[in-house]
């Protein structure tokens, strides 16, 4: 399932990549002091449209099958699913059912063996 669902969301191009990139502006706020006496420095975050490659409809998918959350491992990146949102939460949705299944199986064998 995990192999047939990226397929889905790259044929279809429904996914769209952004990177975050932060810039510090060197300019302080107003002139103000934080509580600690020092000037006060802006930081903007500005979100950059990056090209789709090959691999990112499969991670994209694994996080959604597994977690729902990419930015645990890439903070940086943030994807976006233009169309078939469905499809990414059926595939979630069944990475819990799986998830939930896979822990009662093994709990079971555990007591089992114990």
């Amino acid at each position: 399932m995990i192999l047939l669902f990226p397929l889905i969301f790259y044929r279809k191009n429904s996914l769209e990549k952004f990177s975050r990139k932060e810039i510090l502006n060197k300019l302080p706020l107003d002139n103000r002091l934080n509580n600690k006496g020092k000037k006060e420095i802006v930081s903007e975050v500005q979100f950059v449209e990056e090209t789709i490659k090959i691999y990112d409809p499969f991670l994209f998918s694994l996080m959604t099958f597994t977690s729902s959350r990419v930015s645990s491992l890439f903070p940086n990146t943030e994807f976006r699913l233009s169309r078939n949102k469905k499809c990414a939460t059926i595939e979630m949705l069944l990475g819990w059912i799986f998830i939930s299944i896979i822990i009662y199986i093994i709990s079971r064998v555990v007591i089992i063996a114990i």
